[in-house]
C-alpha cells in the first residue's frame, strides 16, 4: 500500500472523528433557529409560560399549574391542540407507597410523608393542593393566537361518578371532527368525546371499560379502534379485547377480538392488556390495511396483527366469531419471540414512517423503584435489594427501536447488539438510549411521528428519580448554593422531628442500624435548625463549597468498590485479630475487651458487605450512571432513513425536570408540537417549525434560557467555536498530507 494512501486514510479517520465530535458538541438555543445535519432549518419555541425556566412553577395555564404534570395525551383538531394531563404523577406514586406502609401497620401521617419527600427530593416533588392526584384536566391551545384555556377539571364536578375523580388521560385521537380521550378513573376507564362545536360542554361518555389505553384511527379516517377488555370467560384468568367504531357514538363499539383470540395468554395469565395499536397499509386486504396491537401479558410483551376476514377466510374457518383473523407476530407462538427476545422491555409503541413499521421500546424502572422505596419504608430488605438489582439491569437496557420493513424483514435500528435476538437483523449505528455508553437513564422511547420527511422519537429520562436513590454517592449533594444548603438542612430538621415522633418508623430504622435511635433525636433537629442561623454556618459553607465534586464522587466510588472487593479478607482479618486478643496476646483488660468489641463491629459491617456484594454493586451502577450523565432531561431524536439519528434536544429543552417529552401532534399551522412530562413543576408545550433560509426569527432572546452548552440540542444557525476549530484541524491535516505526499513521492513506493 502506498504511503500517501495510508495518510489519506488517516486523514479520513480524523475527519470522521471531527465530524462526530461536532455533532456531539452542539450549541443549544443560541438564537432560536437551528439547522439539521442536511442544512435545513427549524425553530424551537416554548409556547406555554415562555418566561418560566428550569425549577420554577410551570404548567400549561398562564401563571402556572404545577399539579398538571404530564401532557399525557394530545390531539390536533381544526386549529386547536387538545391536551389531556396526568395529575401530579409522582405524588400518586408517593401515595401508593404510603398506603402500602399503612397496610403493613406502619404509622404514616401526611406530615411525615411531606417531610420524607421534601428531604429525599429537595422540595422538587410537591403534594400541591389536596387530592391533586385525582384532578387530571383537559386543556385547549389555539395555534393561531397562542391562547391556552382549561376545558375540563374534575374538581368542578366533585361527587359525580363519571367526572369527579380522574387521575389521567392516557390517549387521545381526532376522529370525524371530534376529539376522543381515554379517562382513567378509580377502577375503570371512560372514553370521553369533546365535541368540536361545543368544546366547553362536559365531555360526553361514549364508552366504558375496565381498561382503556390503546387507540388509533385508520388512515382513511373512517374507523377508530380501541383496546380494552371484556368480561373474563369461564376457564380464563384474564381478558383482552379490541373494539371498532365507525361513528364514535355510544353503543357503536363492536368487538373484533376477545379473550378467545389470545387464549394462550388469557387462559394462563392474570394480565393481558393492550398497550398500543396502529393500522399499517397492506393491499392484500379489502380495507387496505391491517391492525398491529401490542399486548402486555404475564409472560411478556406480545404483538398481534389482525384484519377483517375475506369471504374465503370465513369459509375456510380462519376467522373468529367477530369476522376478523388474528395471528401472532411476536410471542410464544409468533414469528418472533416474546418481548422480541428481551424480557426487560415492557411495551412497544408502533409508528409508521416511509412505508415501514417501527416499534419503540420501553423499559420499566418505575416498578422496581417503587419496590425499592417501599422496601426502605417498610424495612423489607429483600424488597429493597430486588428493586436495586432490577434498576441496575434497566440502566444497561435503555430504550431501543425496531423496524419491520416493507419486504417483511425485522431489524433493530437503534439499540445494543447484545440485546438483539438472533432472529432479528442488527443494523443500528447508535446504541440503546441513543448513546453508545454502556449505562444510561433513557428508559422509554415513548412516541413517534412522521413530520416533513423525518421520523421523530421522544424519550423519558429517569436521571432525577435515580438521583434521589443514590444522592449520598453520586455528587448531587455537592456544589449547592448557600440558600439550597440551608433549605436542605431545614428539610433534614423537619424530617428528624417527624421520625422521632413516630415509634413505628423508629423501630424500622433500628432494624437497619443499632445506632439510629441514638443519632435521631429531637435534640438533633434543634441543632440543625440552630446551625443555619449560627455564625459558624458561613465558615462551614466555605469549607463545603471548596469540596471537589468530581474527586469526591470518584473517591466514594473507589472506597465502596474496595470495600466490596476485600470484604471477605477484611472480615477474616478482624476474626483473626479478635482471636489473638481473646487468646491472651494482650492483657485481659477493659481496654482489650473494648478493642475486641470495636473490631467485631467492623467485622459485622464487612460481613454485611460480603453478604450483599451483588446488591451494593447494583447500587453503584445506578450511582455512577447518574454521576456520569451529562444531559439530564427527556430527549427528541429524528432520522430521515431510520438508522442515522440526530438530536433535537438531549436535555429536556434545557430543563432537567422535563424528564420526558411525552406526546407529539402536528398542528394545522404546519408545526410539530411537543407535550412535555414534568412531574416536578408542571407540564410544558413546545413548538417546532421547519422554516426556509429566508425566515427571520423574532422570538424572545433570553440569555438565561438560551446558552451554549456541550452535547445538547439543535445545531446553531452559525458555526460554533467547536465547528470552526475542527474546520481548522481538518484544513491543517489536509496541508500536512500534501506535504508528506511530496516527501514520500521522492522515495517511491
Amino acid at each position: 500500500m502506498k504511503k500517501h494512501t495510508v495518510l489519506r486514510r488517516i486523514l479520513a479517520s480524523i475527519t470522521a472523528v471531527a465530524t462526530l465530535i461536532t455533532v456531539l458538541f452542539i450549541p443549544v438555543f443560541a438564537d432560536g433557529i437551528y439547522t439539521h445535519l442536511d442544512g435545513s432549518k427549524y425553530v424551537l419555541e416554548k409556547v406555554s409560560n415562555p418566561d418560566r425556566l428550569e425549577g420554577e412553577i410551570d404548567g400549561l395555564l398562564p401563571g402556572g399549574d404545577r399539579a398538571s404534570s404530564y401532557c399525557w395525551a394530545m390531539a390536533n383538531n381544526n386549529g386547536y391542540l387538545y391536551i389531556g394531563t396526568w395529575a401530579n404523577g409522582l405524588w400518586q406514586m408517593v401515595e401508593s407507597i404510603s398506603k402500602a406502609a399503612e397496610n403493613a401497620g406502619i404509622e404514616v401521617t401526611d406530615e411525615l410523608v411531606d417531610a420524607i419527600v421534601d428531604f429525599a427530593a429537595h422540595g422538587e416533588i410537591d403534594r400541591c393542593e389536596d387530592d391533586s392526584y385525582y384532578t387530571a384536566k383537559i386543556f385547549r391551545y389555539c395555534e393561531e393566537t397562542g391562547e391556552m384555556e382549561l376545558l375540563f377539571a374534575p374538581g368542578e364536578h366533585k361527587g359525580d361518578p363519571d367526572y369527579g375523580v380522574v387521575t389521567g388521560f392516557r390517549a387521545a385521537v381526532e376522529f370525524k371532527g371530534d376529539v376522543y380521550m381515554d379517562a382513567l378513573l378509580t377502577g375503570r376507564c371512560l372514553l370521553y368525546r369533546v365535541d368540536e362545536e361545543k368544546p366547553y360542554d362536559l365531555p360526553e361518555v361514549v364508552f366504558e371499560n375496565t381498561t382503556l389505553r390503546a387507540m388509533c384511527v385508520s388512515d382513511d379516517g373512517e374507523t377508530m379502534f380501541v383496546g380494552g377488555s371484556s368480561p373474563v370467560p369461564e376457564g380464563y384468568l384474564s381478558s383482552a379485547s379490541i373494539f371498532l367504531t365507525t361513528t364514535g357514538d355510544s353503543g357503536d363499539y363492536q368487538t373484533i377480538a376477545d379473550a378467545e383470540d389470545f387464549a394462550y395468554y388469557t387462559k394462563t395469565g392474570t394480565t393481558a392488556n393492550f398497550s398500543d395499536m396502529i393500522t399499517y397499509p397492506n393491499d392484500e386486504y379489502e380495507a387496505g390495511y391491517e391492525l398491529f396491537a401490542t399486548l402486555g401479558t404475564s409472560k411478556g410483551m406480545v404483538i398481534y396483527r389482525g384484519h377483517a376476514a375475506s369471504d374465503e377466510e370465513i369459509a375456510a374457518g380462519l376467522a373468529n366469531k367477530h369476522g376478523w383473523v388474528w395471528t401472532e407476530f411476536a410471542g410464544e407462538n409468533g414469528q418472533y419471540p416474546t418481548s422480541l427476545g428481551n424480557y426487560l422491555n415492557i411495551n412497544y409503541n408502533p409508528v409508521v414512517f416511509d412505508g415501514d413499521l417501527y416499534f419503540l421500546t420501553m423499559t420499566n424502572p418505575m416498578t422496581p423503584l417503587l419496590q425499592l422505596f417501599s422496601g426502605i419504608v417498610s424495612g423489607n430488605t429483600q424488597q429493597l435489594y430486588k428493586g436495586l438489582d432490577t434498576v441496575a439491569k434497566d440502566c444497561d437496557n435503555e430504550c431501543s427501536v425496531y423496524r419491520l420493513t416493507k419486504d417483511g424483514k425485522l431489524q433493530m435500528v437503534m439499540g445494543d447488539e447484545e440485546y438483539c435476538d438472533e432472529s432479528i437483523e442488527y443494523v443500528a449505528n447508535l446504541g440503546a438510549g441513543f448513546t453508545n455508553e454502556k449505562y444510561g437513564t433513557t428508559m422509554y422511547a415513548w412516541r413517534g411521528i412522521e413530520y416533513n420527511g423525518r421520523l421523530y422519537v421522544n424519550t423519558i429520562d429517569y436521571y432525577n428519580l435515580f438521583g434521589y436513590v443514590t444522592q449520598l454517592t453520586n455528587g448531587d449533594l455537592l456544589g449547592l448554593s448557600k440558600d439550597d444548603v440551608k433549605t436542605n438542612i431545614g428539610y433534614a430538621a423537619a424530617l428528624v422531628k417527624e421520625l422521632t415522633g413516630s415509634p413505628s418508623i423508629m423501630n424500622i430504622l433500628s432494624s437497619f442500624s443499632g445506632i439510629v435511635e441514638k443519632v435521631l433525636t429531637p435534640e438533633l433537629a434543634d441543632s440543625l435548625e440552630n446551625l443555619v442561623s449560627s455564625p459558624m454556618f458561613d465558615a462551614l459553607y466555605a469549607l463545603y463549597s471548596g469540596i471537589d465534586k468530581t474527586a469526591t464522587t470518584e473517591f466514594l466510588s473507589e472506597m465502596i468498590d474496595f470495600s466490596v472487593k476485600y470484604a471477605d479478607e477484611m472480615s477474616a482479618f478482624c476474626e483473626k485479630a479478635v482471636s489473638m486478643i481473646n487468646s491472651g496476646v494482650l492483657a485481659d483488660t477493659a481496654a482489650a475487651k473494648q478493642l475486641a468489641e470495636s473490631i467485631n463491629s467492623i467485622k459485622n459491617v464487612f460481613n454485611m458487605i460480603s453478604e450483599n456484594k451483588d446488591h451494593i454493586e447494583s447500587y453503584m451502577i445506578i450511582s455512577e450512571t447518574v454521576a456520569n450523565e451529562k444531559n439530564p432531561g427527556g430527549e427528541v431524536w429524528c432520522t430521515s432513513d431510520g438508522i442515522n439519528w440526530e438530536p433535537i434536544t438531549r436535555n429536556g429543552f434545557n430543563d432537567k425536570y422535563n424528564h420526558g417529552i411525552r406526546t407529539f401532534a402536528i398542528g394545522d399551522d404546519g408545526s410539530l408540537y411537543y407535550g412535555c412530562a414534568n412531574p416536578y413543576y408542571g407540564a410544558q408545550l413546545w413548538k417546532h417549525t421547519d422554516v426556509d433560509d429566508d425566515y427571520v426569527y423574532t422570538g424572545r432572546q433570553d440569555p438565561t434560557q438560551y446558552e451554549e452548552t456541550e452535547s445538547e440540542s439543535g445545531t446553531g444557525s452559525s458555526l460554533s467555536f467547536i465547528e470552526k476549530f475542527f474546520d481548522f484541524i481538518k484544513a491543517f491535516f489536509e496541508k500536512l498530507v500534501v506535504m508528506f505526499e511530496d516527501i514520500f513521492s521522492s522515495f517511491g513506493e
